[in-house]
């Protein structure tokens, strides 16, 4: 029963750098997904930081003016 022919060793480093190629390319997507999961995490963690400081400020009863006026003076 024919086994085939065998693979030279040039032909197994080829396909094992075909294969850390696709890899990568697979782990940079992946990278790139990320970055844009924390980019779009870290807005909203902004937006709510922002909420709540005028939630503070209003609850104050100050302005945003005299808020800022009091950072000002400091």
């Amino acid at each position: 029963m024919p086994r085939g022919k065998k693979r030279t060793a040039l032909e197994i480093i080829e396909e094992q750098l075909s294969k850390v190629e696709s890899d990568l390319e697979k782990a940079q997507a992946k990278v790139k997904e990320l970055q844009a999961k924390k980019s779009k995490l870290e807005e909203r963690k902004e937006k709510q930081e922002l909420s709540e400081l005028y939630a503070r400020i209003k609850a104050s009863g100050k302005s945003v003016d005299e808020v800022l006026q009091d950072f000002e003076d400091q």
